[in-house]
């Protein structure tokens, strides 16, 4: 299972189903290549920590396919 601090709403300890570690792979693997698939809502699976973690992948991925189209 993922890091208590990056699960659920409360750090963890809510009512929320836990994230594997594939499923959390998996998220930021779609987040980094700009493709925005997962297996769990968002905002029901992750704490703002992770929601924010999700976030800054989108947005380095997004810089990293603007560095190729720029060159």
């Amino acid at each position: 299972m993922v890091a208590d601090n990056c699960m659920g709403k409360s750090g963890g300890t809510s009512s929320a189903t836990p994230v594997v570690a594939a499923r959390a792979m998996f998220t930021a693997t779609s987040a980094a290549c700009v493709v925005g698939l997962s297996t769990v809502t968002t905002g029901e699976a992750w704490s703002g920590f992770g929601q924010t973690v999700i976030a800054a992948l989108i947005q380095i991925g997004g810089f990293g396919i603007t560095t190729l189209a720029a060159l």
